[in-house]
């Protein structure tokens, strides 16, 4: 993997970034050398991680290394709706 997208919303707990904790999860394994950046923007921050991730694959800077696109949010509605509560995640390879 060499490059990992985060589209969001919402930050984690306002102190670190997305991408940040997911890095956790690559370290054991030896990949620590991945580019990226943590993208929030209202509904664009996944589509924008995505085309980010496709961008660096057709730019001369792609060294024939994955790119991962993780696009994640958390509804969190005023009392009165809590249908609208919820969370959701996908990540693109």
């Amino acid at each position: 993997v060499g490059m990992l997208e985060v589209g969001t919303e919402s930050l984690l707990d306002r102190s670190k970034s997305v991408k940040s904790h997911l890095m956790a999860l690559f370290a054991p394994h030896g990949c620590a050398n991945v580019e990226g950046t943590d993208c929030y923007h209202a509904c664009y921050g996944g589509t924008a991680a995505l085309l980010a991730c496709a961008n660096w694959v057709e730019s001369s800077a792609w060294d024939g290394r994955w790119a991962i696109a993780v696009c994640t949010d958390v509804s969190d509605a005023p009392k009165q709706y809590p249908f609208m509560n919820g969370a959701a995640c996908v990540a693109m390879l």
